[in-house]
């Protein structure tokens, strides 16, 4: 039987699983390539109930993102698992940050914009992150757990950006499922160019939706969301994580 987190339930029947750069420790340890193997699974999983059966829920970023990966402590299964992309690690490998790899799909205004945002704080020194990838496992799913997981979701990632000392936070948020109106709950904003924001787009490797770039800095983000990292501090004071720091350059 599943041991499914619930409100009032101990945050000890969860275990966060942090991996950083995993192409730089593939098969050095048995257990970190068994659990990046699983992330691989419950992406393919969780995407199949939403996509077609030839939709790839992975590509190179993958190989030295950030992983953040929640798991039932007992059955050992991953609940959910999402990607945080920096500028500096791209930086490293001679590859495009997500968005500036997208700059066919916004209008020309629109990508003036994101690359003024981005040069305006790697100028300034400051790290900048693309998040994606969030996938719940399909088993955990209809359990009454969506409200939770979001919560402990947002709490984790906002420690996982003040541990890793990033500035500001990328990502697309989708209106017609309400991401985007979670988005902003927590403080990050869509991209406004010449004073509207900017419409829905269709994203190439996305089929079933539109979506809207939303961003914000760290130190601005809403009381909710910091709140949510103290809330759930102890399940990130806890955290097992393989880290590879020393090689990838890191915003000081």
């Amino acid at each position: 039987m599943v041991n499914v987190l619930k409100e009032n339930q101990n945050e000890r029947d969860v275990q966060l699983l942090l991996i950083q750069n995993y192409f730089s420790q593939v098969g050095e340890n048995v257990d970190l390539d068994k659990s990046f193997c699983q992330m691989l699974a419950t992406k393919k999983k969780g995407y199949l109930t939403m996509h077609e059966s030839r939709f790839l829920p992975v590509n190179t970023y993958d190989y030295f993102s950030i992983h953040i990966l929640l798991c039932d402590r007992q059955s050992k299964e991953i609940i959910l698992t999402a990607k945080i992309v920096t500028y500096f690690d791209c930086e490293f490998y001679h590859l495009k940050f997500p968005l500036l790899d997208m700059e066919g799909v916004f209008n020309p205004l629109e990508m003036q914009e994101v690359k003024k945002i981005i040069s305006t704080r790697v100028n300034l020194g400051q790290n900048i992150s693309y998040s994606g990838g969030w996938t719940i496992n399909p088993k955990f799913k209809g359990l009454g757990m969506s409200s939770l997981l979001r919560d402990i979701y947002t709490g984790i990632h906002y420690q996982v950006h003040q541990y890793f000392n990033i500035h500001t936070m990328m990502g697309f948020g989708a209106p017609k499922v309400g991401s985007l109106e979670f988005f902003k709950k927590w403080g990050v904003r869509p991209l406004v160019v010449e004073g509207n924001e900017m419409s829905p787009i269709a994203m190439p490797f996305c089929n079933f939706t539109e979506l809207v770039m939303a961003w914000g800095d760290i130190s601005d983000l809403s009381d909710y969301k910091k709140e949510m990292g103290q809330k759930y501090n102890s399940i990130w004071q806890n955290r097992k994580e393989y880290l590879l720091r020393n090689n990838i350059k890191v915003a000081s």
